[in-house]
């Protein structure tokens, strides 16, 4: 895990806490820290202030292969390769897994929306309406990389494109056509989902029209992560920087660490 406190400009090591092999997976900005999941090490908490992560796997099966995070207040939900999804109501300080757990191979993403908890597994999208304690499914979109709400829509990225709800994940219906999406950001009106190959795609309208790159723009006029990322930022790091996962951590800056191939 490294630390960029000039939007990429420099780059220092951030893993203090963490062990040696892991590898970090996903990160959530929370308004208490920073959660960090890792490949079959567990999780981490960074709070406010700290340089030190801490573990947050109290009652959490060992090595656990944790794919995704979501985080309702102190109600946190954690989504696994073939262990369903865990909840903690105390901000990761202990776990339980769901009542009626998931057994759809990996949980890939997850989303607290109006309510719900969405979950993107292999297995097509499922919401739930208690928390997490049960689930039903709600579309057969196989290998949902990832889940977003933005401007009054969800939106999932998924093998080979990318689908759109207007009705709270109850129905989907596709936007984009073609190489596997693996995850959003959002900045602003404009949202942006990465492809399979690292190449990325913008659309300004809520996804009937998406946009390439066109021509690279300037450092100086890339203000925040999304923007940076679409005019072909690549990070240089003390050493190979290849298969790294960034993501914009106001107001500690910018994270990078990085992820495996696979499950």
């Amino acid at each position: 895990m490294y630390l960029s406190k000039d939007q990429g400009g420099s780059w220092q090591p951030f893993n203090q806490g963490l062990p040696e092999q892991a590898t970090p997976a996903n990160v959530l900005n929370h308004p208490d820290g920073i959660y960090l999941t890792t490949d079959a090490h567990g999780l981490y908490f960074l709070p406010k202030g700290s340089t030190v992560w801490e573990p947050r796997n109290n009652r959490l099966p060992q090595r656990i292969d944790i794919n995704a995070i979501a985080a309702d207040g102190d109600k946190l939900a954690i989504g696994t390769f073939r262990q369903g999804v865990y909840l903690s109501f105390n901000g990761g300080k202990s776990w339980t897994p769901s009542i009626f757990n998931l057994r759809a191979g990996s949980v890939r993403a997850l989303l607290y929306h109006e309510g719900l908890l969405i979950a993107g597994t292999d297995g097509g999208i499922y919401r739930s309406h208690d928390g997490g304690m049960s689930w039903r499914h709600c579309s057969d979109l196989q290998q949902t990389n990832d889940l977003i709400a933005h401007g009054g829509r969800l939106y999932a990225a998924r093998l080979k494109g990318i689908f759109v709800s207007e009705d709270n994940g109850a129905s989907w219906q596709p936007c984009f056509a073609g190489n596997t999406a693996q995850r959003f950001l959002a900045d602003g009106q404009s949202l942006y989902a990465q492809l399979i190959g690292q190449s990325m795609i913008r659309t300004t309208d809520g996804g009937a029209h998406w946009e390439i790159p066109i021509g690279m723009l300037s450092s100086k006029n890339a203000k925040t992560l999304p923007q940076k990322l679409w005019s072909g930022y690549r990070a240089e790091l003390p050493n190979d920087s290849s298969g790294l996962r960034f993501i914009s951590s106001s107001p500690r800056g910018w994270l990078a660490g990085r992820t495996m191939d696979g499950c």
